[in-house]
């Protein structure tokens, strides 16, 4: 196999294997000195109650990859040898069962690689190749499939378990997680409440590798997340000419600095002076109840929490309603359709458009996504 080699290993599910896919493809029509092979397995077929939905899915994987094949000749792939499950089989953590079941067989083939082999990329579930590949000196990358806020808590997850003896334990307060907004203890996974599982300690291994990798592959594009949103909100506010008043919160950076980022940092460049003759930007907190009593307010921009809504209620304040989770978006409806208080931002076709654009963009030379695996090459091809 020539040229420095990158080595795929997906989870044996269509949802995973594709993002994994388009990314080999990616990644090979912008750098095509690599060779790149998907480490391509099925599911076990011997749980009786799930043998026929694993067989129709194993039936799709196969004619997926055959298709690719024949379409991407430059992509190899490795199958791997179909496996079977012991008697006592932990049904709960197969998910991270299947890649520990197939180390032999995948360590056959990064030895085959040898001084070619630049990354190993792994499905968070293929975690058990992590010691592996450490023992190997080879570079391991995990390539996660979820959005970008989601990784803030799995991150975390180290974290909750040494400073807390269950998820429950925060009550009914929003967990708060840097780079995401607060965390309904609600809506977190439920296999995290039960520790005595194998699969919340596979979880907790697999954060923890994660973290102490070479990077992560994050299947996003910069329109999707917060710096962007913030800094889309102060274009429209300068162009619209009215006055305002805005709390602005940092968004996610990947190190907290020794000191906070001023607003021209976190802002388009410029936008303060600008706007300082007919705006004003706080960071962090305002009175809000002050600040909605005031004669001068015509409207408010709220994500739906029950106070501030009740406090613009009160105050007769119109809203523009913009909720972000939880029970936020319940609200909203009460808010536009029966109490007609407030207007609801319309995230149907006119935000689907603007975020199918960037996402179109974020692919084009020059592009965020592009710019972003050209750096990842770089550091690969000088491995």
């Amino acid at each position: 196999m020539g040229g420095d080699a990158i080595v795929l290993y997906p989870y044996p599910g269509l949802g995973h294997l594709i993002s994994m896919v388009e990314f080999g493809k990616l990644l090979l029509t912008h750098h095509p000195s690599f060779s790149i092979t998907i480490l391509a397995s099925t599911a076990p077929t011997t749980i009786a109650a799930t043998a026929k939905l694993v067989a129709s899915s194993n039936d799709q994987l196969t004619n997926y990859i055959k298709a690719i094949s024949a379409a991407h000749p430059a992509i190899n792939f490795h199958h791997l040898p179909t496996i079977s499950l012991p008697d006592q089989v932990d049904k709960l953590n197969l998910p991270f069962e299947y890649a520990r079941l197939q180390i032999s067989n995948i360590l056959q083939v990064l030895q085959t690689l040898n001084s070619n082999l630049k990354a190993l990329i792994l499905d968070m579930f293929c975690d058990a190749l992590f010691d592996v590949a450490k023992d190997l000196n080879i570079p391991t990358f995990y390539f996660y499939t979820s959005a970008g806020r989601s990784l803030c808590v799995l991150l975390n997850i180290p974290t909750f378990h040494r400073t807390t003896n269950s998820l429950s334990d925060f009550g009914d307060v929003p967990i708060s997680i840097s780079g995401s907004p607060p965390i309904p203890v609600s809506a977190m996974p439920k296999l995290l409440f039960d520790r005595s599982t194998n699969f919340y300690k596979s979880f907790v291994k697999t954060s923890t590798h994660m973290a102490k990798s070479n990077g992560i592959i994050l299947n996003t594009f910069d329109l999707l997340e917060e710096r962007a949103l913030l800094e889309a909100m102060a274009l429209g506010l300068e162009k619209s000419g009215q006055r305002f008043l805005w709390v602005v919160r940092n968004p996610p950076i990947e190190e907290l600095p020794v000191e906070e980022p001023s607003l021209d940092e976190i802002l388009p460049k410029g936008f303060v002076e600008r706007t300082k003759d007919r705006g004003l930007v706080v960071r962090k907190w305002a009175p809000q109840v002050e600040v909605l009593s005031h004669d001068s307010v015509g409207g408010f921009v709220t994500h739906c929490g029950w106070n501030s809504v009740l406090e613009s209620v009160c105050n007769g304040v119109p809203m523009v309603a913009w909720p972000l989770y939880a029970e936020q978006k319940l609200s909203r409806v009460f808010l536009v359709e029966e109490m007609k208080v407030a207007v609801g931002v319309n995230e149907s076709e006119s935000g689907v458009l603007a975020f199918r654009n960037g996402a179109v963009k974020a692919k084009e030379e020059g592009g965020s996504s592009i710019a972003s695996l050209a750096k990842l090459a770089q550091l690969w091809k000088q491995t």
